[in-house]
């Protein structure tokens, strides 16, 4: 089954961190190896010169203050973020998830025996309103694409991870967290509460997998005398292998010599393949018509719409230009540096 995503939570200067509770303890037993940053804003550090570290310690410094202020955000910005499932029983072990926002909204603690899984790209946000404790040789499995960099556990309660378990995403928790003997590909992040770690592996993972989201404008014809019929095309394109994860909005620009019109049921347009049964066109604005949809596009794929309209220069010539952006941040994208593109029509008086 797959779901409709909420938002990567924006980790701010807390990314660079494996392991950081803005307010509470930070220990280690034996040796532990860590690869990220490690620290407390408010707490005590102890342990970790029998740890190897590739990092840097921030204990009580501008850095972990600003890192504890973005822990808060984030873990915030989880819980705020819509459950589009409720799972079904607080054991996550032997399920297998699609990306998507899963919910355990019951006082039990979620436990993890055995395995979960988490199948195919896109971003997993899993939110526990309880403490979570993994089982011993307990795993978290990746497959079909999926990557820990688009995993999230937002944990209401502490989180236990146990003795041989294998855990793989980011953990923001407003709780304790426990390592021991533990794998952990991603962070664990705390509001408030002491992190202790004995003899594990912690591996910062990188920013999420993001959609990268761009439009191509077509317009036809190219050029044109007097009053005249014309085309416009819009390709949305996802650059990247990940698929998108949230609205999509595109504005289309108006233009005072130019009357465009919006048919949901067209699938052809100026010589090419449309989905305007997906679309929505709010015409309510002045200056743009402006399209939505809650549709996926798949990485590497797209989605397109098209307009017909009426050009009517009169007396004057000149260029139309149809112009196309992307709102930044739809689909989940992280890159808006590329949102806009444009297409022109050369008009002359007949």
């Amino acid at each position: 089954m797959t779901v409709s995503l909420g938002q990567a939570p924006d980790l701010g200067t807390a990314s660079n961190f494996a392991l950081f509770t803005a307010t509470g303890a930070l220990s280690n037993v034996g040796s532990s190896t860590v690869v990220g940053d490690l620290g407390t804003n408010d707490g005590l550090y102890s342990g970790f010169n029998t740890a190897t570290i590739t990092g840097q310690s921030h204990v009580g410094d501008p850095t972990s203050a600003s890192a504890a202020a973005d822990v808060v955000t984030a873990y915030n910005s989880l819980v705020a973020t819509p459950c589009t499932v409720v799972l079904a029983t607080p054991e996550l072990g032997g399920q297998t998830l699609t990306s998507g926002v899963y919910c355990q909204n019951t006082a039990l603690p979620s436990t993890l025996t055995g395995t979960l899984t988490l199948s195919g790209p896109g971003l997993f946000i899993i939110k526990l309103s309880s403490a979570l404790v993994t089982a011993t040789n307990s795993s978290i499995v990746l497959t079909n694409g999926a990557s820990a960099a688009n995993v999230f556990f937002q944990i209401l309660g502490a989180a236990t991870l146990g003795t041989g378990s294998t855990f793989k995403g980011t953990i923001v928790a407003e709780g304790a967290i426990v390592l021991n003997t533990t794998t952990l590909e991603g962070r664990a992040l705390s509001t408030v509460g002491a992190i202790a770690v004995n003899e594990s592996s912690i591996t910062n993972v990188g920013a999420p997998l993001l959609a990268d989201l761009i439009p191509i404008t077509y317009t036809l014809p190219t050029t044109q005398y007097g009053t005249t019929d014309f085309t416009v095309v819009v390709d949305v394109f996802d650059l990247l292998t990940t698929p998108t994860n949230a609205l999509i909005t595109v504005y289309v620009t108006k233009d005072p010599l130019a009357v465009m019109a919006f048919n949901s049921n067209a699938v052809f347009i100026g010589g090419k393949s449309v989905q305007n049964n997906i679309w929505t066109l709010n015409n309510s604005n002045d200056n743009f018509y402006i399209f939505t949809t809650n549709e996926v596009i798949a990485g590497n794929g797209h989605k397109s719409f098209g307009l017909t309209g009426v050009l009517t220069p009169g007396n004057t010539q000149g260029s139309l230009t149809v112009s196309t952006t992307i709102m930044g941040g739809s689909g989940g994208e992280g890159n808006i540096s590329n949102n806009t593109d444009a297409d022109k029509i050369d008009y002359f008086k007949k």
